[in-house]
């Protein structure tokens, strides 16, 4: 009868030990909810960034009198970008 009553005092010691872990997994849990959810946001607010800044620059090159172009410094100079203008002087 003695090792029932260790028994459940063991039982009862490892419910407790759960019982905490599992508490503290939950708080850990809320944790990452938490930040994700503040992730979120900043994507939400560098993409609307990111996205205005390309409009902008955009808006840019189409209204820049001349040409702008960027290449690669390669053997070729592969043309990464070039703008409406260059279209209009060079043909």
């Amino acid at each position: 009868m003695q090792w029932q009553s260790r028994a459940q005092v063991k039982l009862r010691q490892l419910t407790e030990e759960i019982g905490t872990k599992n508490t503290a997994l939950l708080l850990e849990k809320e944790a990452l909810i938490q930040t994700n959810r503040t992730l979120k946001r900043q994507m939400v607010r560098r993409t609307a960034g990111l996205l205005e800044s390309e409009r902008k620059l955009s808006t840019l090159m189409k209204n820049l009198p001349g040409m702008a172009f960027r290449c690669h410094n390669d053997p070729i100079w592969t043309m990464v970008f070039a703008s409406e203008g260059c279209l209009s002087l060079t043909g």
